[in-house]
This record gives C-alpha cells, sequence and structure tokens, in this order.
C-alpha cells in the first residue's frame, strides 16, 4: 500500500490537488489523505510515520516548510516529496532540501500527472514496500522505519537495532528479521546484519558504514559472508552509486 499526504494551509487548494490525484489514480493499493502539520510532525516524533509521496505547500504560517522537510530527508530518505506554491520569492528555498517535483499551482492539472509518476518510479526503484520492521520492544509492538536502520546485532539470545536516531532489542533471531527485510541488507558476519546502502569501504576484515558528512562505524566481515558483502556494496552503497 502507498500512502501519498497531501498538506495545504489553503483548504480549497488542498481539496483541488486532492481531487486531481484521485481522478489520476488507478492503482487500488494506493491511499490519498489530506494532513495536517500536527499530525505529520507528531508521525514523525513516535516514529509512526508512513507516507511514501507528500504533496505540500512551500508556504506555511504554522512552520517553517524547509526546516520540515529538511528532516524528513533525514529521518525518512526514500519519501518523496513533490511541492506546490504560486509564491515565486520562495521557490529558490526548495532546492535547499531534496525534492523529486516542483509545481506551480496554476498548472497542477497539467504536470501532477508527470511528478507523481516520477515519484511512483522512484519508490519501485528503491524498493520502499518493505517500509517497516515490526518486532516488540520492552512489551511494545513497534514499527521500525527500514530507511533508518544502520546495523543489527546478535547478542546472546536477542538482537540489537542500531538507527540513525537510537536502539532497540529484540527477540527475534537475525533470521527472522533479515525475512522482513529487503535484499540489501545483508549478513556480514555470524552476529551482524547491514544495511548495504550505507557501507562506506570495505577493508580487509572489517567495513565502514554510515551516512554521507556523519561520523562511520566500523563492524567485522566474516570470511564466509566477504563475497556476499562486496556485492551488495557495489550494487547498493550510496559510495559506489556516486562513481557511476
Amino acid at each position: 500500500m502507498i500512502r501519498i499526504g497531501i498538506y495545504d494551509e489553503d483548504r480549497a487548494a488542498c481539496e483541488r490537488t486532492f481531487q486531481c490525484i484521485m481522478e489520476m489514480k488507478k492503482n487500488p493499493d494506493i491511499t490519498v489523505l489530506q494532513i495536517d502539520v500536527k499530525g505529520l510532525l507528531s508521525a514523525m516524533e513516535e516514529c509512526t510515520f508512513d507516507f511514501h509521496i507528500l504533496v505540500l505547500e512551500v508556504i506555511s504560517s504554522d512552520l517553517d516548510m524547509i526546516r520540515m522537510v529538511t528532516q524528513i530527508n533525514r529521518k525518512f530518505p526514500d519519501c518523496q516529496i513533490i511541492y506546490l506554491t504560486d509564491q515565486k520569492d520562495y521557490v529558490s528555498r526548495v532546492y535547499e532540501t531534496e525534492h523529486c517535483y516542483f509545481i506551480w499551482k496554476w498548472e497542477l492539472e497539467q504536470v501532477m500527472p508527470l511528478a507523481l509518476g516520477k515519484a511512483l518510479k522512484h519508490i519501485e526503484m528503491k524498493e520502499i514496500w518493505f517500509q517497516y520492521l515490526k518486532i516488540v520492544c520492552d512489551r511494545k509492538h513497534l514499527e521500525i522505519p527500514i530507511c533508518q536502520i544502520l546495523y543489527i546485532e546478535r547478542l546472546q539470545h536477542r538482537c540489537r537495532i542500531v538507527t540513525f536516531e537510537e536502539e532497540y532489542e529484540s527477540y527475534l533471531s537475525l533470521k527472522q528479521l533479515i525475512s522482513q527485510l529487503p535484499n540489501y541488507f545483508v549478513r556480514c558476519h555470524t552476529g551482524y546484519l547491514v544495511n548495504g546502502k550505507y557501507i562506506v569501504q570495505l577493508s580487509g576484515k572489517v567495513m565502514e558504514v554510515g551516512r554521507a558528512g556523519e561520523k562511520w562505524e566500523e563492524l567485522p566481515i566474516g570470511r564466509n559472508y566477504a563475497e556476499g558483502v562486496k556485492e551488495v556494496y557495489q550494487k547498493y552503497s550510496w559510495r559506489e552509486a556516486g562513481k557511476k
């Protein structure tokens, strides 16, 4: 299920965008919702954010929209952002963020099909149908955004799930966890599972993992897993992708 959220302070404009997308929508697995900023911020803070595409008016009297999208880029990098506006003075600011498309409101009906087509193509390429890892932690059922997971470490009878924001523990095995994850996660050691998109470099029996501009961590590479790690690194790593 792909979820599209639409935000515009102008309710009439928001309804127009909603109707435009609903008339285009042919896939029953796509849900379109009109959303509010407070709910979006709450979902980000509570890790219940579940939007694949956001269509956002650049201007908001409630908050700095560009700052919020910067946070979305960081926490949920696979979420596709489509900007809308009719205010030329704010156009340059959208380029401070990662976004999929920019639409002038007076061209909404003509350009939205192109924007949504591009966003859906990005989603398909990034395989973000596997949006959340479902676990039980401290007797609470949690859904962890997969794009936030750096690696998973086995600790005796439980696993430590390390994300960019915090850590979680689960009594699921590495084998059970990997069954929920996309194929760019790879076993690099008997006790480790790593997100291949964040492998920075390989060096003998160790690797460095992390995000651009942030501190990297070092993980071991087991001899029996080295070939699989190398294959995932070459196919998915952001470092390798940048060289192509």
